[in-house]
């Protein structure tokens, strides 16, 4: 089984399903025409800036910007190309009279950005000055002028309506349920983002994960974000603390009652899926949210998984 079990777990769970929110964790389905749950109060400064050329270039010349998102429950999510390659890594932020502050997980203020211009616009001036650490190494990037494009199309309100409101957030994992039938029989639930009792089940089970597949689940499903822009990140806390964010691209699928993910990293995710998994969507009142996965895995075996996420605000 082994690369079977690693690539699910991987791509099922940042497509993230999920079943009620309710206190007595009971499954429930609601009616989604019926629930409204209240936009963040953010959502109305949420905007990608996705800057031109090659990317706005650090100090040190060794790494480049090509984009920053504000999303709709406040989150800075920094896309930068570094000599390790591709990294998304998630903040927090505050925006008050058009400045934008960043912070880390720690509330230490970690950069600026601020707008210049008319907002509307399609291309924007933004002055930027934030620090960026990954793997220990620092890059610092300022800016006090530069041309960069503001992606702010909501291209998917006219088909979203309320489901769109009401997905564009970010998400908090209660829980996990995992069934996995043909190839391999599993089913475990746990009441966390945690990641690494699957790893306990395979033991179990003699799946027969290696080393390597076996530290890639050893991390927390932290957050999950999607935005109106048809940007989806996940992010993970490592057993070390570090912040791991990784993401994908969503649209929706031809029902409108769910959604169709493709991963940035083409290594990750769909390479294991079916492009043809039906992700549904199920929101309640009490503000949860519940998505089902249930696809086709193509690994060392060939098997059906089933996934259930339980997300809450």
């Amino acid at each position: 089984m082994k690369k079977g079990f690693f690539y699910f777990a991987m791509a099922a769970f940042a497509v993230f399903c999920a079943a009620s929110c309710g206190d007595d964790d009971e499954f429930v389905k609601p009616d989604n025409s019926k629930v409204e749950i209240p936009e963040p109060p953010t959502s109305s400064v949420a905007a990608e800036y996705q800057f031109s050329g090659d990317g706005l270039k650090s100090t040190d010349g060794e790494s480049k910007m090509q984009a920053l998102t504000i999303t709709e429950s406040g989150k800075a999510i920094v896309d930068i190309i570094t000599p390790m390659g591709e990294k998304f890594i998630t903040y927090d932020a505050k925006v008050e009279n058009g400045r934008i502050s960043i912070y880390d997980e720690f509330g230490n203020l970690i950069g600026e950005a601020q707008e210049v211009g008319t907002k509307g616009s399609a291309n924007v001036s933004l002055i930027l000055d934030c620090e960026i650490i990954v793997n220990g190494k620092t890059y610092s990037f300022k800016i006090t002028g530069e041309s960069a494009v503001a992606v702010l199309k909501f291209v998917n309100e006219a088909t979203g309506g309320q489901a769109l409101i009401n997905l564009c957030r970010t998400w908090n994992v209660k829980s996990l349920f995992l069934t996995l039938s043909g190839g391999v029989d599993l089913s475990k639930y746990e009441e966390s983002g945690n990641l690494e009792v699957f790893v306990a089940e395979a033991r179990k089970r003699d799946v027969g994960l290696t080393p390597e597949e076996e530290a890639q689940l050893s991390k927390v499903i932290k957050t999950i974000t999607a935005d109106k822009n048809g940007n989806l990140f996940i992010e993970y806390v490592e057993k070390d603390g570090t912040h791991l964010t990784e993401a994908a691209k969503w649209t929706w699928n031809a029902s409108k009652t769910g959604i169709v993910i493709k991963f940035r990293d083409t290594e990750m995710g769909n390479k294991f899926m079916s492009d043809n998994s039906q992700i549904d969507l199920e929101f309640n009142t009490s503000g949860g949210l519940t998505l089902g996965l249930n696809t086709d895995i193509k690994g060392t075996k060939n098997y059906h998984a089933n996934l259930i996420v339980v997300l809450k605000q």
